[in-house]
């Protein structure tokens, strides 16, 4: 399913039996899309032929094109749910296992990055390891790691973009709503696609993704893709977005400790600079207590 501005929805269909897509909460497969209806259409998977049938959707069903009421689902077609684009495969049992595989791999990277970002690798190098670790996640090859400054936002590390590349409407709007941004085509929104930084770079997807600690958000995570029909997945999101928040978390104490450091580092100094104050060190000696001889 590839619903816009959103990741790609993939299920993995595995027992016979009818599956119902909607946007209602009580469908085997959910698409949060005004749309697609409640109870939008039924995949009858069981005995052969299988079917696809509309439920009586307000915006209709249409199979490779064409607009249905029931028919026959073939093994491979593209389906609309009301203009939501979605493509159903029949998979074999070799390409099943290796799309699990896959999947497994993802969480399995994912999970020693997380292990890898520490306070410990210090400030620098924990800008890089968490851009490059988002750019992993990503599949893409470019992209930035923004943080917030007194004065707006400020690019801390880049690879391959400058202030002059990538999508700052997107930037701009994933760090004032503290919520991340996937645009898997950026052909199918009009006020995107003519702005000048996406037609400069060639821009044909992009996700953003905010760096928050609690209600905060400290900057965001950016990456965008020249490659047609790139697409991110949901599962592509929640890695990504867990990468952020662990990401965010680690740099927020790594900010604290270097600001500790610089207390600590200024404080001998300053009492050494300071004079004495003889009334206060009266009332101190009459406050402690007599050392025992």
């Amino acid at each position: 399913m590839f619903p816009p501005d959103a990741p790609v929805i993939d299920w993995l269909i595995k027992r016979p039996r009818r599956y119902v897509i909607g946007r209602g909460q009580q469908v085997d497969c959910r698409v949060d899309d005004k749309r697609v209806s409640r109870e939008h259409l039924a995949l009858d998977l069981g005995d052969r032929p299988w079917r696809v049938t509309d439920l009586g959707s307000k915006n209709g069903t249409r199979l490779d094109g064409r607009p249905l009421d029931s028919a026959p689902l073939p093994d491979h077609c593209w389906l609309s749910l009301g203009g939501v684009p979605a493509r159903f495969e029949c998979l074999d049992a070799e390409r099943a296992d290796r799309l699990r595989r896959e999947q497994h791999h993802k969480q399995q990277a994912s999970q020693r990055m997380l292990a890898r970002l520490s306070p410990a690798l210090g400030h620098e190098r924990l800008l890089d390891a968490t851009l490059e670790d988002f750019l992993t996640l990503a599949e893409c090859p470019r992209g930035g790691l923004f943080l917030i400054d007194r004065e707006g936002t400020q690019p801390v590390r880049a690879r391959a973009l400058d202030e002059s590349e990538g999508s700052h409407s997107v930037l701009e709007q994933v760090l004032a709503s503290g919520k991340p941004r996937v645009v898997g085509d950026v052909r199918r929104e009009q006020a995107m696609a003519e702005r000048e930084s996406i037609v400069a770079g060639a821009i044909k997807a992009v996700v953003c993704v905010p760096l928050r600690v609690g209600d905060s958000t400290l900057g965001a995570l950016y990456a965008d893709s020249r490659e047609p029909g790139k697409q991110f997945s949901a599962l592509d999101l929640k890695l990504m977005e867990r990468l952020a928040r662990q990401a965010a978390f680690v740099l927020a104490l790594a900010r604290m400790q270097d600001e500790i450091l610089a207390m600590h580092r200024s404080l001998p100094r300053s009492l050494q600079e300071a004079e004495a104050d003889a009334e206060l060190i009266r009332l101190l000696e009459q406050a402690l207590p007599e050392a025992d001889h």
